[in-house]
């Protein structure tokens, strides 16, 4: 039962996000678009950094877990409900078959942008699925080292996220989607050596939580300016492309754990991050020539 409440809920949060990024786009004017999709992606973030320590914290204050569900409950209907209230009328889009859903992938700028999001995540993803054999040496296997370590990730997430989408409107998403690959590249690819010790793991942690989420608005923003009157089919399978990622993150790190060990995690993670970074620079000339030739 408790794995069928969390694939449930599991289900909700992954309509949701396509559905607000959407609502956030069809809102916001083109220039301040950048600055929309992060405002959602933040709350996205904040909730990773906040909600595990608030769950964990409740729980052990109330010695019931049963609390920290109600709590969690208690705020999808205040949330639902701001919504409701709040929210204006939106054009509702007509119902789309799947095939027709999955008709942007056959379109070479989206299916690379998607490539790209499937291929940094998976990187990002594979060392958090291991993350506690991957940091030992630095936590000593003490649960509230990495618990405060998990946090600090989670506060320079939110704030990497916050900060993309009015990067991305001032300098583009290029820039910001190339850095964010680039720096995260780099990071994992030293975890071997600087996982080792406190204050280093920290210092990558922030610069992973930073790099991690704030790829998310340009990637996003890219993805919706190829198209923008199908945003709402984009962003859902900007999504999926997340997820998908994030499920196949742990069959890769599997594999390197066989192979060599938790704290070798980094370079391969390195790896699919300069896959995705390759494949960045693929979509941005592919967008770039549909421009020159689209008529003016």
């Amino acid at each position: 039962m408790a794995l069928a409440a969390r694939a449930l809920a599991g289900l909700g949060g992954a309509m949701i996000t396509p559905a607000a990024v959407a609502a956030a786009t069809a809102l916001a004017p083109p220039q301040r678009r950048g600055r929309a999709i992060a405002t959602v992606m933040t709350g996205l973030s904040a909730a990773t950094a906040l909600g595990s320590p608030l769950g964990t914290a409740l729980a052990s204050l109330t010695d019931n877990w049963r609390t920290t569900m109600l709590f969690v409950t208690t705020l999808g209907l205040l949330a639902a409900t701001g919504t409701a209230l709040s929210l204006p009328t939106l054009p509702t889009p007509p119902a789309i078959p799947l095939r027709t859903r999955l008709t942007p992938l056959t379109d070479h700028r989206t299916g690379l942008t998607l490539l790209t999001t499937l291929l940094a995540y998976t990187g990002l993803y594979t060392v958090y699925s291991f993350i506690d054999p991957a940091l030992d040496r630095a936590t000593h296997h003490n649960g509230t080292t990495l618990a405060t370590l998990l946090l600090t990730w989670g506060i320079a997430a939110t704030a990497g996220t916050l900060t993309s989408g009015p990067l991305t409107d001032r300098y583009g998403s290029r820039r910001i989607i190339n850095t964010a690959l680039t720096l995260a590249a780099i990071n994992f690819a030293l975890l071997p050596w600087t996982s080792a010790h406190l204050p280093t793991t920290l210092a990558a942690l922030l610069v992973w939580g930073a790099c991690g989420w704030g790829l998310l608005a340009p990637q996003t923003h890219r993805l919706i300016t190829t198209r923008p009157t199908a945003a709402p089919l984009l962003t859902g399978l900007a999504s999926a492309a997340v997820y998908t990622g994030v499920a196949t993150a742990p069959l890769a790190g599997q594999a390197a754990l066989t192979w060599h060990g938790p704290h070798w995690l980094g370079p391969l993670g390195a790896t699919l991050l300069i896959l995705s970074l390759g494949t960045a620079e693929a979509a941005h000339t592919t967008i770039h020539r549909r421009k020159e030739t689209e008529p003016r």
